[in-house]
Formats: structure tokens, sequence, C-alpha cells
């Protein structure tokens, strides 16, 4: 990869992703306040959807708070208190058990939606297929583990 795409790639297109959809929320919401919703099916089915819920969340919440932590410490503050391969087997194994907790968490929740039949009665296509994208997101980012490990493992 050329130095200059390198440089868009990772230095200039995430934070041109991150403001359009900062700015593409915020103008959502305030031209359309009201179609921001889902709708509940807590009344409906209550154990697998706390199950499921707190499970997925942890992982998402640690696994968006260690990407941060990765994308935005400066390298030179993680070489003082770790070695690079440490660093790579800390991101791996966290983010390995975070990553199964949101896959795990999802497949309960989507199972959940298309299994019980007061949930399905009430569920639309975009909320079935919201979930599957995201545990389909979950296990690709998991799949990626093995690569890193390989490339941590020849160091």
């Amino acid at each position: 990869m050329s130095t200059s795409l390198h440089n868009f790639a990772f230095g200039v297109y995430p934070y041109i992703a991150g403001t359009i959809f900062l700015l593409g929320s915020w103008v959502r919401f305030d031209r359309e306040q009201y179609t921001w919703k889902t709708d509940s099916s807590q009344l409906l089915e209550n154990k697998m959807l706390k199950i499921g819920s707190n499970i997925f969340h942890i992982g998402i919440i640690g696994i968006f708070f260690g990407h941060a932590l990765g994308m935005l410490l400066p390298h030179s503050w993680w070489q003082l208190i770790t070695t690079d391969i440490q660093h790579q087997y800390i991101a791996i194994y966290s983010g390995g058990i975070l990553g199964i907790m949101a896959l795990i968490g999802g497949l309960l929740l989507f199972y959940r939606r298309v299994s019980n039949e007061r949930v399905k009665a009430i569920s639309r296509l975009r909320d079935t297929s919201i979930i599957l994208l995201i545990v389909v997101t979950a296990g690709l980012g998991l799949n990626t583990i093995f690569d890193s490990y390989h490339h941590a493992s020849q160091k």
C-alpha cells in the first residue's frame, strides 16, 4: 500500500467517517426525532432478553473502548508500560473474550427474536436483519484474531 493511500485510509478516513456518523445522527435526531425508537418486546419474554442483552452489551461496549484505546493512545505511551508483543497479546485476549461475549449475546437475542412466537409477531424484518448483521460483524471480527495471533507468534 502506498504511503499516501495508507495515510488517507488510516489517518484521514476515520475522521471523515466519524464526522459523517455524528453529524448524520444529529441531523436525523433533530429532524425526525420520533422515528428513533424500537418496539419493546421486554414484556413478552424477559429471561433470555436479560441474559442476552447484558452479555451482548458488556461485550460491545468493551470492544468499543478497546478499539478507542488502541487507536487514540500514542504508541509511545504503550511502550512505557508494555512491549509491543505484550500489547498485541493484551488486545488479542481481551478482544477475543469481549468479542465472544458480544457474539453469544447477539446470537441469544437473534434466537429469541426468531424462535419466540410472541416476539416474532411484533418484530420487523429490519430488527432481525440488524441483529444478524451485528452477529456476522462480530464473527468476522473474531475471525481476524487467528491472523493476529499467528502474526504475534512470528515475532
